[in-house]
């Protein structure tokens, strides 16, 4: 017997598809939340591509132009970072970038801005023979973040995970929740999820991470808990908590910086 994912599905046919390729090819569609259909687009670029569900929240993902591909083959097709050029590896803040002479500067400026693009807009690329979309934070998290076993590794519950996070953060009264790992078992996976648990909490409005069990549920109510069962112990989480509690949820956004801009120097 074959398994059969239940995370997320595929919804087809949610918009017609002449007016979707129209407003695709006039960058119509808008972040946030689309009362008319029914889903939030998370789509930056003003693009849909395809239109996912995620436990009953209807997301719109962005059109892929040309995703990556880092292979032909399906084998040689998966995530892998991008090489950090070395030239600007000695450079350590914007006051040395502000140093260096406009010939080093033209030449990387194109470099600079894809790469804040990608961190605004997400990536697409080939995963095994498939065109697959990652966020701009999990885009970051891939590329320039590092954790205790070092540079963190491609995983779908983690694509998914800020797919949902990027879209739950358009809705209002949204119910927060949170996985709280609390058994001790020893597992490299511990310390990645507690620390995307954290990031998420810093961007939350009115939300505090605790990483006892305890001090949750003193401080936290209502809270509603209970005891799921582990299938495969690919983690030490045991135990899932669930906020009855409505709270806003507040539309984060980061101002992209021109280096190009005179004017932007030495904020």
């Amino acid at each position: 017997m074959s398994y059969e994912q239940t995370l997320w599905k595929e919804l087809p046919d949610v918009i017609n598809p002449k007016y979707l390729k129209k407003q695709n090819r006039y960058k119509k569609w808008e972040y946030g939340y689309n009362a008319e259909y029914d889903f939030v687009c998370i789509s930056k670029n003003g693009t849909i591509g395809s239109i996912i569900e995620i436990q009953n929240l209807r997301i719109a993902l962005p059109a892929a132009n040309e995703p990556y591909k880092r292979g032909e083959t399906k084998k040689e097709q998966y995530w892998e970072r991008f090489e950090y050029p070395k030239e600007l590896q000695r450079i350590k803040s914007r006051f040395d970038w502000e140093e260096y002479p406009v010939e080093f500067k033209e030449k990387w400026y194109d470099y600079i801005d894809e790469e804040f693009k990608r961190r605004d807009e997400g990536f697409h690329f080939y995963n095994n023979g498939n065109p697959v979309y990652i966020t701009g934070t999990h885009y970051m998290y891939l590329q320039w973040s590092k954790i205790d076993v070092g540079a963190p590794e491609y995983r779908e519950s983690n694509r998914l995970f800020f797919i949902f996070w990027e879209a739950a953060r358009q809705i209002q009264d949204v119910t927060e929740c949170v996985t709280s790992k609390t058994d001790g078992l020893v597992s490299p996976l511990w310390h990645q999820q507690n620390w995307l648990i954290w990031r998420q909490s810093q961007v939350t409005q009115d939300s505090v991470y605790y990483q006892s069990l305890e001090l949750t549920q003193k401080r936290c109510s209502p809270i509603r808990l209970f005891q799921y069962l582990l299938i495969i112990r690919f983690s030490s989480s045991q135990y899932k908590m669930v906020w009855i509690d409505q709270k806003q949820s507040w539309l984060t956004e980061f101002q992209r910086l021109n280096l190009r801009d005179e004017n932007s120097k030495r904020i």
